[in-house]
């Protein structure tokens, strides 16, 4: 486990082939020459300090000239004049494992790219030193001073000094919160590093928080991320896991509390539960990971004893069974009230095509066509799609497509 290296920065999508960099033309302090013999099967350390003193003088490359020469001054063990990218074109894994690394560490700011290189290198001194120069540099930039702000969160998190990588953490989504709208789902990625560093710390109270609010607004995304949701629904898992939330619950009716549940229904794209929250007369939804949801319909006296769900994803809506009332209603996204779709509006119980006695369940087929479970009346009723007038498909000896069932007390269709 561990935080987004790059956060909001975006690296490079094309693959960069290592450049020949000119030589600083500075007086600098002797150095080491660096002549390892490269083969294919050269010690993979000699390779990885080769590839890191490549990248070294890329980034050197690109800063100012009082800034290489201070950085050189504190990293002299990588600092050489021979023509490593050639040596490096010799190897065809190294080369790779160096565009690779090159992709990940770049920034737009050279100072922050030799700050992840030492990162990467496990040098959190020269690292924490370098990420303080870039917050001078970036002072008046608020977008890249908040990617600053993560990177040095990241160093703190590595060394384990979990106070001051959350100071960092929370100074970046601090300033994104005063200039992006508070749904805006970029900020994802800053709940997500403060909820690991808690989950850490085992503070899995605030760690939860920091979670659901991540997986909130990264299901809101245009494009969601689907690794980072499968990434934050696991950690989601676990801390209920740590906290052994799978007690019994408490009745009420309280947004995270519910009374006799009856139904529920899964908008699978979303991952979103919808449940009969009966003994309160009303249907609750629930997002992906939360802890508690919220009324789409009923709670004021439009559902009476709500049982059996259905999700239609061609309308992005539910059908309810509201069984008290006797009849089915339809919720669509967005509404404020339901419509009727089978049975009385007021209420009325009864027999015939035209009305229905305690359903319990409900179906919809690919056609739009609706199946109810009319329990008290002992049958299955069908209703074409947009039709109020039912016929009886199973139970009072009535024929279905392939048999003839006798039904005494359905309460739910197959």
């Amino acid at each position: 486990m561990g935080c987004n290296t790059s956060t909001t920065a975006v690296a490079p999508t094309t693959t960069v082939q290592p450049t020949k960099t000119a030589h600083s033309t500075m007086t600098v302090h002797p150095t080491k020459t660096i002549q390892p013999t490269i083969t294919h099967e050269s010690n993979k350390k000699d390779d990885a300090h080769l590839m890191y003193s490549q990248l070294f003088k890329e980034f050197l490359s690109q800063m100012s000239e009082n800034d290489r020469s201070t950085v050189i001054s504190f990293c002299p063990d990588l600092y050489t004049n021979d023509n490593l990218s050639d040596l490096i074109s010799t190897n065809p894994e190294l080369l790779n494992r160096t565009n690779i690394m090159r992709k990940k560490l770049i920034d737009e700011n050279p100072t922050v790219s030799m700050g992840r290189l030492m990162l990467e290198m496990g040098s959190y001194d020269r690292a924490e030193y370098l990420y303080f120069k870039a917050i001078h540099q970036e002072k008046n930039n608020w977008k890249r001073l908040t990617v600053v702000y993560n990177n040095l969160a990241n160093v703190y998190y590595k060394e384990g000094k979990y106070d001051k990588a959350l100071t960092y953490y929370h100074k970046s989504l601090s300033i994104q919160q005063k200039h992006l709208p508070e749904n805006d789902s970029s900020l994802s990625i800053d709940y997500n590093n403060i909820a690991i560093v808690y989950e850490t710390q085992k503070n899995y109270d605030l760690s939860l928080q920091f979670f659901q609010s991540a997986l909130m607004l990264e299901m809101k995304a245009s494009k969601p991320d689907e690794k980072l949701i499968a990434f934050l629904n696991n950690h989601i898992g676990l801390i209920h896991n740590e906290q052994q939330n799978f007690a019994q619950g408490t009745s009420g009716s309280a947004n995270n509390q519910l009374s006799s549940p009856q139904g529920i229904a899964l908008d699978s794209s979303t991952n979103t539960l919808y449940i009969s929250d009966t003994g309160n007369n009303r249907v609750m939804r629930y997002l992906s990971g939360a802890s508690s949801g919220d009324i789409v319909v009923g709670g004021n006296g439009e559902l009476n004893g709500p049982r059996g769900l259905y999700y239609d994803v061609l309308s992005n809506s539910i059908l309810i069974a509201n069984a008290n009332a006797h009849n089915i209603l339809r919720w669509v996204y967005g509404a404020n009230s339901s419509t009727l779709v089978a049975g009385d509006s007021n209420g009325l119980s009864g027999n015939t095509s035209l009305l229905l006695d305690s359903p319990k369940d409900v179906k919809l087929d690919s056609m739009g066509n609706v199946y109810v479970a009319d329990e008290d009346n002992k049958r299955i009723q069908f209703f074409l799609s947009g039709q109020v007038n039912g016929t009886t498909i199973a139970g009072v000896n009535q024929r279905c497509p392939s048999r003839l069932v006798i039904c005494r007390c359905r309460t739910a269709v197959c």
